[in-house]
């Protein structure tokens, strides 16, 4: 049932500012992150988006991490990369992350 605040028009690579991203709300932050740095990202992004914290997933806490180097690359990942994130929004919660793949 997750959808994505980001309006399509934005096109594939948008670039989002503070004013957008107020203005869309976000219930979860996604990013992406190396395997094994999830806890002092998330500690440093609690940090760095506070001054945003009436946007719901940052007063909340709620981000989660992507460790798959393929999340980054252009290409055939589509279904991969959806499974991805049904792990991660269906069995991960605030700060959870999914694992490297491995090229799988």
């Amino acid at each position: 049932g997750a959808g994505n605040v980001v309006p399509a028009e934005m096109g594939i690579y948008p670039s989002l500012n503070k004013e957008s991203l107020l203005a869309m709300r976000p219930d979860i932050i996604v990013t992406t992150a190396r395997p094994g740095t999830e806890e002092a990202r998330l500690r440093e992004m609690r940090r760095d988006w506070r001054p945003l914290a009436s946007i719901p997933a940052v007063r909340n806490g709620d981000f989660r991490f992507i460790s798959e180097p393929s999340f980054l690359l252009p290409g055939p990942w589509s279904l991969k990369h959806q499974l991805l994130l049904e792990e991660l929004f269906h069995e991960s919660g605030p700060g959870g992350s999914v694992p490297t793949t491995n090229g799988d």
